[in-house]
Parts: structure tokens; sequence; C-alpha cells
């Protein structure tokens, strides 16, 4: 399937093969990215891989490419149960942060999954001290529930 959801800045493009490259690794290689990734694991080209081409081959989870004139970074929508979804995003590529990227690219993600997909609840957790992407969160109107040790969960409803 070749699903792309088309915005005024960015794209989701379905996720596939094309897009595990060299870049992408440099991105799981950087401190700056993976400082607040839960996994923290020796990244190789193997290891991203097989990560992406679990997620392709899920019938519960739909993980997207952001693009603008290139790949980005990535969303993910699961897993996906019944009407909830857990989501997830990562702005790769340094040279595009703090542009409002991720913002757009949420937003595309949310409309789909409650206009198309018919989902009634979205959630997630956060770093706390991850402000950037707290405030992400916050300004697509996730509404933080909890907070347990290091992370904020917060969640969004139709």
């Amino acid at each position: 399937m070749n699903l792309i959801i088309q915005g005024d800045r960015v794209e989701l493009h379905l996720f596939n093969e094309n897009f595990i490259t060299p870049d992408y690794l440099s991105w799981m290689l950087s401190p700056k990215v993976n400082k607040y990734l839960e996994s923290k694991k020796e990244y190789t080209m193997n290891c991203i891989s097989k990560y992406a081409q679990g997620l392709i081959d899920s019938d519960e989870d739909l993980f997207f490419a952001i693009v603008t004139d290139r790949h980005i970074g990535n969303i993910r929508l699961g897993p996906i149960y019944n009407t909830t979804a857990f989501v997830g995003i990562l702005i790769g590529d340094v040279r595009y942060h703090g542009q409002g990227l991720a913002g757009g690219a949420v937003k595309l993600l949310i409309d789909f999954a409650f206009n198309i997909m018919m989902l009634q609840q979205l959630k997630l957790h956060v770093v706390a001290d991850n402000v950037p992407a707290v405030k992400l969160w916050e300004r697509n109107n996730f509404k933080a529930v909890s907070r347990i040790g290091k992370f904020i969960y917060m969640e969004l409803c139709k």
C-alpha cells in the first residue's frame, strides 16, 4: 500500500524499506536525537531495519515517514486497540528541529486517526524533561493524566 497523507508543509508516507537509510541510522546515533528515547541500544543498520520491518509488517501499527523535500523523521500510530491508539514521533534530522514541522505531522496524524480511522482516543508517554516534546503534545490538545517516574502520560479524546 502506498498511503500518503498530505499537509501544507509535511507529508506522512506509509513507511517502507526505502526509508531505511544511512541518514536514518545517523539520527539514531546522534546524542541530540536519541537523548530521550526509551531504548538505549547500539544502533546499527540491521537494528533499525528489524525495528522498521516489524512495524511495516504489524497489524496493530501504522508507521509513517515524515517527509518535506526529504525524509526528516517518523511518526507512529500504534499499537491500535479497538478505538484507542498510542502515538510517538521522532524528528531525526536536527536541521528541521524548531520549525513547527513536528506539529504539522501530529495534526495530520490526529486528523487521520479520528476522522479516517474513527479512533476515539490517542495516548502517549513522554519524558518529562523533554520540554519541547511536552509542549508539542500540549499544543495539540493532549492532556497530562498522570506522571510516573520520569514519564508524563498524556491522552487526547475525540
